[in-house]
């Protein structure tokens, strides 16, 4: 279990607005090991939400900016989730 996986619905939404909200963000350090979750987080999101993602047009550009954040951050495994989706 993925400590926060109660927050799914939430979590998204959450994120994407401190990405959007936060600008400077892609220059930053993260703390440690914050890729790697919000990795597993987005991954196990998509699996679980992958055709709601294909025609909801929102929740899709979130994922997506989630994603390309990620991979701004050298995300070798958001950037393969990406081109799948």
């Amino acid at each position: 279990m993925i400590y926060g996986s109660c927050f799914k619905k939430e979590g998204l939404d959450w994120i994407y607005e401190i990405i959007k909200r936060n600008e400077k963000l892609n220059e930053k350090e993260l703390v440690i090991n914050t890729v790697y979750y919000m990795e597993r987080y987005i991954g196990i999101y998509i699996d679980e939400k992958r055709e709601i993602i294909k025609k909801d047009i929102s929740i899709r550009k979130k994922v997506l900016t989630i994603l390309d954040f990620l991979i701004n951050k050298g995300s070798t495994i958001s950037y393969m989730i990406r081109e799948l989706l």
